[in-house]
């Protein structure tokens, strides 16, 4: 089972969204600050939490929806990120799903309209059963931006976890 979450932008400036992660395809490569945009939209898409090799079942000609099966090599290595909107920062904060739950961070250069990014997500969900509960969390932030130690401090009060920050020079 999955859900997509959208939320599309109006007219940012600023069509990236940032998180802590690491490039997958490189083992054991060192947490840094991403930077990311799909060239096109579809493409390098979602990013999985570190460690992940779970590849839900889809079914593309039911459901052709690329930004949840174009895959990226990049992964997060806590369940948060933000992006920039003129000089606020809009910061999505997920918590730690348990092993039959994952989210995916989701981005597309115009998923939000035309010259408009969406920063989505995706919640994959396994061994569900129709009539019984299930639940994630997750909280969304739209503040002045204050730079980034302030995004890491909102999301360490939010969820309880201290976040090991990255040199600030190292970034993709």
């Amino acid at each position: 089972m999955l859900f997509i979450f959208k939320s599309g932008l109006s007219k940012s400036k600023v069509i990236f969204f940032c998180f802590q992660g690491t490039w997958g395809i490189i083992l054991h490569s060192l947490p840094c600050w991403i930077y990311h945009l799909p060239g096109i939209h579809g493409q390098q898409a979602n990013h999985r939490p570190a460690g992940s090799n779970w590849d839900p079942p889809l079914d593309p000609p039911a459901f052709p929806i690329s930004l949840v099966s174009g895959n990226s090599d990049f992964e997060y290595v806590y369940p948060f990120y933000y992006g920039l909107v003129g000089e606020n920062a809009f910061i999505m904060m997920f918590e730690k799903t348990g092993r039959d739950a994952e989210i995916r961070f989701a981005q597309s250069p115009d998923g939000g309209g035309e010259k408009n990014p969406a920063w989505d997500f995706i919640y994959f969900r396994r061994n569900y059963r129709v009539g019984r509960n299930f639940r994630f969390r997750a909280c969304g932030v739209y503040k002045k931006f204050e730079g980034v130690d302030d995004v890491v401090r909102i999301y360490e009060n939010w969820s309880g976890r201290k976040v090991a920050r990255p040199r600030s020079q190292d970034r993709h």
